[in-house]
This record gives structure tokens, C-alpha cells and sequence, in this order.
């Protein structure tokens, strides 16, 4: 696909909503990535064991987990662009815990703060979902991805220039860099949530309505009958893509945080080689989901799902 087509004619995807959705996460994934490079190694200088990694973690999850049914409640019923924008602020706010973070006490609390905020995101993925052509969704989602993969390539490496001194992960600078990265982040997600308020409500006569978070919270055993019923009016084929995208994300978050002291602790690999290694995982998502994006539209959603489940599942 030309450049000039993804900006006009009837091919065109990348305008109104979709774009300014994209220059956000432009923006965002930018930041994102550099404190999570070393993020576990900050949370051990803030006096959290590797146990207790695991309790920060729990308590993130439990709180994206507990949000998404009243989310996509919302989003359903009260419309999409009320819930982003308020909610995209409160996700750039919760960032001021990690930064100010005395000890790890304060990482806990940022977390679950943070992921609570995240009951937009089913309203954000609907808006996207709204803002795309039926036959340009696949290719909406890929330029979504390579743009987020693309953009963080740089992070880790920002991220090690940010902490390490002469090779070694040290303190206080160490943790004083942590808080720059984070403070860049809080920056990015603020500008970010001030351009959504540009954001066009794509529910019909959602803009009449106020995002109501505590009735939703309040209903939440409504909400969760509502959202099973939902299985009976898709596909069978969306409730196996489903199960089988929950394990294996599930899988993979359960043991993120340790990934750096795994690679540090036991392979012995030093923090610097580490972002050079996380710049490189960035890269190698890209390249393949450039390659199957383009075509993934007119070729079949099914035939590219298999071949990428099945390589995430036998690794060469």
C-alpha cells in the first residue's frame, strides 16, 4: 500500500479518529517502554523482594481483570469518548506514584490505581474498531502494531543511557534515572490524554451521555450477565480466539517482571546487554507483522493466526 493512500481516497484508514488515536500512542510508546525496562530492578531498590514482585503484579492484574467487565459496559452504553478521556488522564496521573515512590508500598498502590484507570480500554479498542473500514480492520490493527513496535525500538537503550553508570546497575543514580523515565512518561500520557479530548464520539447518541463509572461498578452483576450473554451472538471461532489469546497472555504476564532477573541473575547477562536485548524483541515483532499486514486483509485473518499461534508456541 502507498503512503499517500493510507491518507486519501477510498482506501484510506489513517484519518479522523484512527490517526489521532495513533499519534497518541505515537507519543506514549515512546516513553512507555524506557521505565519498564528495568522496572523489577527499581521496584528491588525500593525494598520489594522477589516474592513480592509478585504481589505488585497480582494486585495489577486483579484490577485490570475487575474493570474490564464494567469497561465494556460502559463503552456499550454510555459511549466511547467521555470514558478515554477522563480515564487516559487518571492512567497519566497514576504515573506520579511511581515517580515520587519512597517504597515499593507506593508501587502497589500506582498499580492498581493505574489499572483501574484502565476500564477504557474496551471502550478505546471499540472506537478504534468504529473508526476503521470493515475491510481495513486487520490492517488497521498491523499499522497499530508496527507503529507501537517501531516507536519503542529506542526506549531500552534511552533507558540504560538513564540508569547505568560504568556497566553496573547502581544507587542513588539509579533510582534517580528510574524517575526521570517515569516522569517522561507521565509527560507523554498527559499531552496524549489532552489530544483525545478531540476524540469524535462514534456511539450513536453516546455523546449525550456522561461515562457512569460507580452505577456500572454498582451493576456489576447486570454487567457481567450482559457480557456473557454476548458469546451467544458471535461466532463460536471468537470464543476459541478468545480462550486461546487469554492463556497465552496469561502465561506470559504471570512472569514479566522476572524476565530481568532471570536474564540478570541466572543467565548472567549485564543490564546494558539487556537493553540491547529488548530493543531487538521490538524489532523482531515489526518485521513479521509488517510482512503479514498488508495482506492479511485479502488473504484471511484465519491462516495468519495459526501460522504466528503456532510459531509463539514452538520457538526456533
Amino acid at each position: 500500500m502507498k503512503l499517500p493512500a493510507l491518507f486519501r481516497g477510498e482506501s484510506a484508514f489513517l484519518k479522523g479518529n484512527f490517526l489521532l488515536l495513533i499519534l497518541t500512542w505515537l507519543l506514549m510508546y515512546s516513553a512507555q517502554p524506557i521505565p519498564e525496562t528495568y522496572s523489577s530492578l527499581y521496584y528491588l531498590k525500593l525494598g520489594a523482594t522477589p516474592f513480592l514482585l509478585s504481589v505488585i503484579l497480582f494486585a495489577g492484574s486483579l484490577a485490570v481483570a475487575f474493570v474490564q467487565i464494567p469497561g465494556g459496559y460502559l463503552a456499550d452504553t454510555n459511549g466511547r469518548r467521555g470514558l478515554i478521556v477522563m480515564m487516559s488522564f487518571g492512567t497519566a496521573l497514576s504515573y506520579v506514584f511511581f515517580i515520587l515512590a519512597p517504597s515499593w508500598h507506593f508501587i502497589v498502590l500506582g498499580m492498581i490505581v493505574q489499572n483501574l484507570c484502565l476500564v477504557y480500554q474496551p471502550a478505546l479498542l471499540a472506537m478504534m474498531l468504529d473508526s476503521l473500514p470493515p475491510n481495513k480492520r486487520a490492517t488497521g490493527f498491523i499499522f497499530q502494531s508496527v507503529i507501537v513496535s517501531l516507536v519503542s525500538l529506542p526506549a531500552p537503550l534511552i533507558a540504560a543511557a538513564l540508569v547505568l553508570f560504568n556497566g553496573r546497575f547502581v544507587s542513588p543514580e539509579s533510582v534517580f534515572g528510574m524517575r526521570i523515565a517515569y516522569t517522561a512518561v507521565l509527560t507523554t500520557f498527559l499531552i496524549s490524554a489532552f489530544m483525545r479530548v478531540k476524540l469524535k464520539e462514534t456511539l450513536p447518541n453516546g455523546e449525550q451521555n456522561r461515562p457512569k463509572i460507580l452505577e456500572a461498578f454498582r451493576s456489576y452483576r447486570n454487567c457481567a450477565r450482559e457480557s456473557w450473554r454476548v458469546w451467544s451472538q458471535v461466532p463460536r471461532s471468537a470464543f476459541y480466539l478468545f480462550a486461546t489469546s487469554t492463556v497465552l497472555s496469561s502465561l506470559v504476564v504471570s512472569c514479566q517482571l522476572y524476565f530481568v532477573l532471570y536474564a540478570t541473575q541466572v543467565l548472567r547477562v549485564t543490564e546494558s546487554q539487556w537493553a540491547v536485548v529488548m530493543a531487538f524483541m521490538y524489532l523482531v515483532i515489526a518485521l513479521p507483522v509488517i510482512l503479514a499486514g498488508l495482506s492479511m486483509d485479502a488473504v484471511g485473518r484465519k491462516r495468519y493466526t495459526l501460522f504466528w499461534a503456532t510459531c509463539f508456541m514452538f520457538p526456533r
